[in-house]
């Protein structure tokens, strides 16, 4: 099961379930393109609930990061187990995708990389400088 929910400017997709099945990696792949749309610049990906995420979830989130990089957009992954964060080293995913302990350091990561005049324009705010 997928939970969506926001905090401040981020979207969170908080999984509770190992993630194991052909078909919900097509899931995940059509909730994270309908996010993505919708989404106005950071999407976290809460695992700490997840033991087990089979390869093609991992190709899936590594796929999408790489393509909300493009839209000037982000992926982090938040909660990770010590399994999950050895495969995605080895698929060198860890070039793509950032991994942080909590939501918290996730969202302040990203708060960190995007200047005032950019969140507004990010947010539709006018420049009042």
């Amino acid at each position: 099961m997928i939970n969506i929910r926001k905090v401040d400017e981020a979207t969170i997709l908080e999984i509770t379930e190992d993630l194991l099945s052909p078909h919900q990696a097509e899931q995940l792949d059509k909730m994270l393109e309908e996010v993505g749309r919708e989404a106005v610049g950071l999407v976290i990906i809460n695992l700490s609930k997840v033991q087990i995420v089979n390869g093609a979830l991992w190709g899936v989130i590594v796929a999408r990061a790489a393509e909300f990089r493009r839209e000037k957009k982000d992926i982090k992954l938040v909660g990770l187990a010590a399994r999950s964060k050895r495969t995605i080293k080895h698929m060198k995913g860890d070039d793509v995708v950032e991994t942080y302990e909590t939501e918290d350091d996730a969202i302040q990561s990203y708060s960190g990389n995007v200047t005032q005049v950019e969140r507004n324009v990010l947010f539709g705010f006018k420049n009042t400088q």
